[in-house]
């Protein structure tokens, strides 16, 4: 069986194509939660993922964070796999492979923290007491954190040169990540484009202050190796609004041409 063989067998069998992705075809609109695709690696890629063939997804287990769920050496032996994952109804597809990357990504996490308290202890004693205040902030009803002390901790950490947070800085300079609010109140971190047309792109948006300075911070300091940690209802909100950021762009590009006109 080959790609092509694989995507005819999947219709045949009636699979949302919502869930999976395939060399060469085209994308959907929108992705399902529990999406995997099955992915062909270049020459240069091999050794990075270990293998030439990979099936990759696992988000819906670790927010916002994919593995591999499954390296082949030959195209026939990964759509072999893929299809039978993907067709069977005793259980959900590569269960047990997502199982396994949760475990996986959770010690890739607590290594990166080993290696941030080895080499700067008083950052990693920083991450221990906002970890363990946060999470006293949040039983108490109360707001996890600022942009106040967001600064604060960023100047600490010696991480503040690449932020830019409302109410504390100029937000239109075109250089850093921006920290502020939408017309409808919502928080973000995003970026200004390089190129026209011009505008902050919102990269991850979140409800209240607390939840982007966390991420933020945690994005600042936390390990090289792994994303900054979302919560379930996080994720599915940035997945919500993939639709809402494309419209937006769209918007930039007709209000450039109006100016322009």
């Amino acid at each position: 069986m080959n790609t092509g063989e694989l995507l005819a067998a999947l219709r045949r069998a009636g699979v949302d194509e919502r869930r999976y992705g395939l060399p060469g075809s085209a994308a959907v609109p929108s992705r399902a939660e529990d999406h995997v695709r099955l992915k062909r690696n270049a020459d240069w890629e091999v050794a990075e993922y270990g293998a030439r063939w990979v099936v990759v997804g696992g988000e819906e287990v670790v927010p916002g964070w994919e593995g591999i769920l499954g390296r082949f050496a030959t195209e026939e032996e990964a759509c072999e796999v893929f299809h039978r994952e993907l067709t069977r109804t005793t259980a959900p597809a590569f269960a047990a492979e997502k199982a396994a990357w949760a475990v996986e990504a959770e010690r890739v996490r607590q290594e990166g923290e080993a290696e941030i308290a080895a080499d700067e202890p008083e950052l990693a004693a920083d991450r221990a007491w906002w970890a363990g205040e946060w999470r006293r902030r949040a039983e108490a009803g109360e707001p996890v954190m600022t942009c106040a002390e967001l600064d604060h901790a960023l100047r600490k950490a010696d991480r503040r040169a690449r932020y830019r947070i409302t109410d504390l800085d100029d937000l239109g300079d075109g250089e850093g990540t921006v920290i502020d609010r939408d017309d409808r109140g919502r928080w973000y971190a995003g970026h200004w484009r390089t190129e026209a047309p011009y505008y902050v792109v919102k990269e991850m948006i979140f409800f209240t202050e607390g939840e982007l300075c966390r991420y933020v911070y945690d994005d600042a300091t936390g390990p090289w190796q792994a994303p900054p940690v979302l919560t379930l209802e996080q994720w599915r909100l940035q997945r919500a609004l993939r639709p809402e950021r494309e419209a937006e762009l769209d918007r930039a590009w007709d209000e450039m041409r109006r100016d322009n006109s």
